[in-house]
């Protein structure tokens, strides 16, 4: 991966090659609410953290570390709200690549309030991109410099 980290859902039940995995719930899960939970900024930055920076910046993520992935846990998540995140993942599942942020953005909304009290959307964002700015900067050997 390298800047957006995307899972995809495969409702044409495909066999996944190469460099996907597969995603299979012990537990029964809507798979809309989980399609959501995963896409959201939260499990992007835990994916920063059990990745490894491996040449030009990509994240590699092996089988073995996708495993250890935590998430926000859909027990702990009130029924209005798994009712929210299913529409919004349904809708983040047929949108276009313009518009996922926005699904994004709502699904973050929601998620935040489970995992943190001080965090909202935009510093959730900027947390993010440094975290990648910094996986991509150490690929071109450029060394950000405190009060560069």
């Amino acid at each position: 991966m390298r800047d957006r980290k995307k899972f995809i859902l495969n409702e044409a039940n495909l066999i996944a090659r190469d460099n996907f995995y597969e995603i299979k719930p012990k537990f029964k899960i809507d798979k809309y609410l989980l399609f959501a939970i995963l896409n959201s900024r939260i499990t992007s930055l835990f994916l920063e953290d059990i990745g490894r920076s491996h040449g030009k910046g990509i994240l590699k993520i092996q089988k073995y570390e996708l495993e250890k992935l935590k998430i926000v846990n859909p027990d702990s998540i009130s029924k209005q709200d798994q009712q929210l995140l299913t529409k919004l993942g349904l809708g983040l599942s047929k949108s276009s690549e313009k518009d996922a942020l926005q699904y994004i953005t709502k699904i973050d909304k929601v998620l935040l309030q489970y995992v943190s009290t001080n965090l909202n959307v935009n510093k959730l964002e900027i947390l993010l991109r440094e975290k990648v700015d910094s996986r991509l900067d150490r690929k071109s050997g450029h060394l950000k410099l405190v009060n560069e």
